[in-house]
């Protein structure tokens, strides 16, 4: 089960399923930019603040589990140097970028810079291959990517989410995100420096429910504080959770 959040620019409450999360996206106080600060998770700060939700223990614990078992997938001795895993944890946090942006970016809609669906007859061809009984073929690794994070999928669970009628997990939900990113970067035909939406992939919203310190998630750094756009130019902020 895929959830989806969105909020817009200028607002800290975001909606998730019933749960409502502060999120906090500033990177430090311009008086401290050398101490960063250690953030608190703010679901986690709430349960303190307040009785217990029953709810929200559910989500967590679901989100805790989800936590491990994909970090299970890359719990190996042959990690590559260089290469952010899911969950790697950084002790301190990027210093605050000051960015100054005329106006907010346009949406792809208004300015008539969609990108092209594939062939139907290709999509069909491509449909009725996959479909056939042959996971011989497809016992291996399709799709491997390493932005923001290490990112493995083999071709069965693409067959059996994408074609079969098994849940989106979280690696799968967050393979289909990024190439929606690359399309939706593709998209802008004025300025691939403004996007007018920024998705964050499920690592997000996946460890502020298990009730971990984003802001410290290399992964969630690499896509916002060294994001190649302009973030203050974007005028919606959507996240995404995937439970199975």
């Amino acid at each position: 089960m895929c959830s989806l959040s969105c909020f817009e620019v200028g607002s800290d409450i975001c909606s998730h399923g019933g749960v409502m999360l502060a999120i906090d996206l500033k990177m430090g106080s311009p008086e401290h930019l050398d101490a960063a600060p250690v953030y608190d998770n703010p679901v986690v700060d709430n349960q303190v603040m307040e009785e217990r939700n029953p709810t929200l223990d559910i989500i967590g614990l679901y989100a805790q589990v989800i936590v491990d078992t994909v970090r299970s997938l890359y719990d190996t001795a042959e990690e590559e140097p260089n290469v952010v895993y899911f969950g790697n944890m950084e002790a301190t946090l990027p210093k605050r970028k000051y960015a100054m942006s005329a106006s907010f970016a346009r949406s792809p809609w208004l300015s008539g810079c969609l990108p092209q669906p594939p062939p139907i007859s290709l999509v069909n061809k491509f449909s009725t291959w996959i479909s056939r009984d042959n996971d011989s073929d497809l016992d291996s690794l399709w799709f491997e990517h390493k932005f923001p994070r290490m990112l493995r999928v083999n071709a069965v669970c693409v067959k059996q989410q994408f074609f079969g009628a098994h849940p989106l997990d979280h690696e799968v939900a967050v393979l289909a995100l990024r190439r929606f990113n690359q399309l939706d970067v593709e998209a802008q035909a004025v300025s691939k420096y403004l996007l007018w939406r920024e998705v964050l992939e499920p690592d997000f919203s996946t460890h502020a429910l298990a009730g971990e310190k984003v802001a410290h998630i290399k992964a969630v750094q690499l896509q916002i504080a060294h994001a190649h756009h302009d973030i203050t130019a974007c005028q919606t902020v959507i996240t995404w959770s995937c439970f199975a």
